[in-house]
This record gives structure tokens, C-alpha cells and sequence, in this order.
């Protein structure tokens, strides 16, 4: 997330942060008279409690909810945050993948 954007309440983290995404989005329209698929341009993740501001919204999608169009986030930074709001540090958290330790 950018820099110039808190999410974050002044105070420190004030108790447990709560985290919740339903699956990964879901497509605005049926696909032949199926239901709807997952959908992975556009999704909402709701974050409480941890020190996060109550009320805030970050990012919007089209009209149609298809695909996110203000405020991108990478995933990447998704976690950075949720990692954040659980007190751990996102830049000393790595993993061994094909020989280096990616974040």
C-alpha cells in the first residue's frame, strides 16, 4: 500500500486483529447458467481490530466489480499488512524458494 495511506488508528494495536476473505472473490455475472466462478481481479478483504481504523475503505472496483481500478494492491502487500497487524515483521519473515529466500 502506498506510504501516504494509514490504515492504521494513532493508538498501537489495541487488541486482536480479525482477518476475513470469502474464497477469492467472485465473479459479477453467472457463467453458463452455473453460478458464479472464482474471480481473482477483484475482491473485498475486511480487517478489525489490531489497530486498524474503523470505517476505513481502501481500493474500488469498476462498475460492474469485475476489476479493481482505484488503489491496486499486490497481495504481496495484503499480507506485509495482515503480518503487521499480528505484530511480526514482513521484511525478517522468508521462505526458501528455488534456492533463495523470497518474502
Amino acid at each position: 500500500m502506498p506510504s501516504d495511506f494509514d490504515i492504521f488508528s494513532p493508538a498501537s494495536r489495541t487488541g486482536p486483529a480479525c482477518i476475513h476473505q470469502p474464497t477469492n472473490g467472485r465473479s459479477p455475472v453467472a457463467q453458463k447458467g452455473d453460478g458464479r466462478d472464482h474471480h481473482p481481479y477483484g475482491f473485498t478483504v475486511w480487517l478489525a481490530g489490531g489497530g486498524v481504523k474503523g470505517g476505513t475503505m481502501y481500493g474500488a472496483t469498476d462498475d460492474f466489480g469485475y476489476r479493481a481500478v482505484t488503489n491496486r494492491c499486490k497481495v504481496s502487500d495484503l499480507h506485509a499488512t495482515i503480518l503487521h497487524l499480528l505484530g511480526l515483521d514482513h521484511r525478517r519473515l522468508t521462505y526458501p524458494h528455488n534456492g533463495r529466500d523470497e518474502r
